[in-house]
């Protein structure tokens, strides 16, 4: 007999796990509502904490914190962390700016695969001409394409595109240019669609007849005539090269305020870190923008003076947790605490038959009973289909036969547990007619029921499971080995 170990069913061990739905659920809810309860008590804390707190109180604290960390260092240290400050605010203020840039700039969002582009080309006509051998005249178109390149995108034409576009003037002004080229004056408008370029259009059309007629271009007797006006979408080189630049210098910006405080001591990072965020704090004030308890580091709900009576994530946290240290106290007193779970814990442990398992039906007697019924249907099926009085009949008449078989009269019922009266008293009556039976308690603890015991041909134990001891079991087995009663089998109650 294997009485030093104890097999472990993983299929009982799951369905003692399902059957004990009651508590695991019980367990859980009351964890959720205590994950629920420090949610509560935490909002509650901090928002005391907050009130009590003003601008002048959170920007105070902040430069004494500094103040604090400052002692610490000696001039040479402070100044090396000073350095250090001016650089880092440098860069930030750099990236802040390159951030804006990217998200504002029509040009950043665009795909350099497929750009849309609008061209106007106008062509200048000074009349020039040559008359052999006279000296030739100067040529002046090139310079009237330069005048009109220079005036075209005036303050309002700016602030017209930027309207219509939906953008700031600073955005507006990236997306068109103005140039001379070879006596033309070239207009391009870049990353728009087709409608919003026939309206820019239109703007730098009636632009350039106004300066025409306005007289301004002091030069002699010319035409401007529009050649082309001309909307594609195409593969632009130049976006992706400049798409390309700002990220590269964003990243580089990055890269360069992440490694300003490489070198300093634990002492001077402290101070470091205190002393930027102070300066944050007054750059907010001075700005107008405020200082609030989300820049002196708070970031919950009740850093805004709110107490969330309801936490989902905690009660979600919490019920999950409840959970799993139900089943895991289940798995380890499944595991640790000696006594039998299963059929295979006599058979495998201690190489003992068993006549057969009589299900108690306790399930109309709990809540929702019908779970407990339907987990032990689908686990042992058919098993536990046969009716209580039936199973009586039958594994009586199997003890019957095996003691007929070896020639045996009297029987012993007994067992470990003091739960098994039912079984016993039912056993004995259905054999009393064809054998002699004797019930008794449990022979490794009644004296009584011992000599009893020892009379007899053989012996039935009627186990209960999670109840009787596999010590017990190994004890009563002895006994029986030491009065040389047969062992004709067990029966396991559930």
């Amino acid at each position: 007999m294997k009485t030093k170990s104890v097999t472990v069913n993983m299929k009982n061990l799951l369905y003692r796990i399902l059957l004990s739905w009651r508590i695991i659920l019980i367990i859980g809810i009351v964890f959720a509502i205590l994950g629920n309860c420090y949610g509560i008590f935490r909002d509650y804390r901090n928002s005391e904490k907050n009130e009590s707190g003003t601008a002048s109180d959170i920007l105070q604290q902040t430069e004494k914190n500094a103040q604090n960390a400052r002692t610490n260092l000696s001039d040479v240290e402070a100044a090396e962390v000073e350095n250090a400050i001016e650089m880092h605010r440098r860069y930030e203020h750099a990236y802040k700016v390159l951030q804006d840039y990217l998200s504002g700039s029509v040009i950043m969002q665009l795909d350099y695969d497929r750009v849309p582009e609008g061209f106007l080309r106008y062509y200048v006509d000074e009349h020039y001409s040559t008359e052999y051998p006279q000296i030739q005249k100067h040529e002046y178109a090139s310079d009237i394409a330069k005048a009109y390149a220079e005036g075209v995108l005036d303050e309002v034409t700016i602030s017209a595109i930027a309207d219509i576009c939906g953008l700031s003037q600073e955005y507006a002004r990236e997306i068109v240019t103005a140039y001379s080229s070879q006596g033309f004056l070239c207009i391009d408008v870049i990353g728009v669609n087709a409608d919003q370029y026939k309206a820019i259009a239109d703007i730098l059309q009636k632009r350039v007849e106004s300066m025409k007629k306005s007289g301004k271009i002091n030069f002699s007797e010319y035409d401007l005539t529009l050649i082309s006006d001309n909307f594609v979408i195409r593969k632009d080189d130049s976006v992706f090269e400049k798409q390309t630049k700002k990220i590269n210098d964003l990243n580089s910006v990055w890269n360069n305020m992440s490694k300003v405080d490489e070198g300093l001591s634990e002492n001077q990072l402290e101070y470091y870190k205190a002393q930027i965020d102070y300066l944050d704090l007054i750059e907010a004030d001075e700005n107008g923008t405020g200082v609030n308890e989300s820049d002196a580091g708070y970031t919950s709900e009740a850093s805004k003076g709110h107490i969330s009576f309801v936490h989902k994530k905690l009660l979600v946290i919490g019920f999950l947790a409840g959970v799993f240290l139900t089943v895991l106290v289940i798995v380890l007193n499944y595991i640790f605490k000696p006594v039998i779970r299963s059929r295979e814990n006599l058979t495998e442990d201690f190489a003992q038959t068993v006549l057969g398992t009589v299900w108690i039906d306790n399930g109309k007697k709990k809540f929702l009973g019908f779970t407990d019924r339907w987990i032990t249907k689908w686990f042992y099926g058919r098993e536990i289909g046969i009716e209580y009085e039936k199973r009586l009949d039958m594994l009586s008449a199997g003890i019957r036969i095996g003691m007929e078989k070896d020639n045996l009269q009297k029987l012993y019922l007994t067992g470990a547990s003091e739960k098994n009266g039912g079984v016993v008293d039912g056993l004995a009556e259905r054999l009393k007619d064809n054998l002699v039976v004797n019930t008794g308690d449990c022979i490794i603890y009644s004296p009584a029921s011992l000599e009893n015991f020892a009379t007899n041909d053989a012996v039935v134990f009627i186990e209960i499971v999670g109840d009787s001891g596999t010590g017990e079991i190994a004890k009563e087995l002895e006994l029986a080995s030491q009065s040389k009663v047969k062992v004709l089998g067990f029966i396991l109650q559930e």
